[in-house]
């Protein structure tokens, strides 16, 4: 019973989640949106970066599948176009450019996670679950320091939590001064090589 429960809100919530999957490879593209809308995402495609950034300011979307090495706008750029925008969407950069500089100026960019091609089905929907599970602790701590902080927390920062943006630079600065808190490390993985977030060098 818990188990056919547990299906029926993972069906539930793919239901009334919005992705946007951003790749120059048509048949990429494809083979993806199938694979997502099978499992009941509502799913929009964006052939190359330009047109993400023109899909990205008209609609909104809860989570970004996103190339890096593409030809007209790169994945880095739509990343900064975001930032830019405030555009309030979590970053899972889905690529075949799997270096320790790129995976780190990716996570430093705002990305929440990295998969590299090619994979697995059940790495891709593992890693999509474990970006909203991630965002939903932050969203719950946030909530938590609103109601011990006698400053609270803007609207802003709600909607930079729930995009994801918490522990990227700008926003980590923001939290220690407004808050007076320092954010809690969240580990990465390359090649067993742990990058963390709140790592000076990083």
């Amino acid at each position: 019973m818990n188990a056919e429960l547990a299906e029926l809100q993972a069906l539930q919530l793919a239901s009334n989640t919005r992705l946007l999957v951003v790749d120059d490879e048509p048949l990429i593209l494809s083979s993806l949106e199938a694979l997502l809308k099978h499992k009941h995402y509502q799913v929009d495609t964006a052939l190359g970066g330009k047109l993400a950034c023109q899909q990205l300011e008209q609609n909104h979307y809860d989570l970004v599948l996103l190339d890096l090495n593409m030809a007209d706008v790169d994945g880095f750029a739509v990343m900064a176009f975001m930032a830019d925008q405030d555009i309030d969407a979590a970053i899972v950069v889905v690529s075949g450019e799997s270096t320790f500089d790129a995976v780190r100026k990716a996570l430093r960019m705002g990305a929440s996670d990295y998969v590299k091609k090619p994979y697995s089905p059940e790495e891709l929907f593992s890693t999509i679950d474990s970006t909203f599970h991630k965002i939903n602790l932050r969203v719950d701590a946030l909530s938590a320091i609103a109601t011990d902080s006698s400053e609270g927390v803007s609207a802003r920062e709600e909607r930079l939590i729930k995009s994801n943006v918490l522990y990227s630079g700008r926003f980590q600065d923001s939290c220690r001064l407004k808050l007076k808190i320092t954010p809690p490390r969240f580990p990465f993985f390359l090649d067993s090589n742990e990058l963390q977030l709140s790592d000076p060098s990083f």
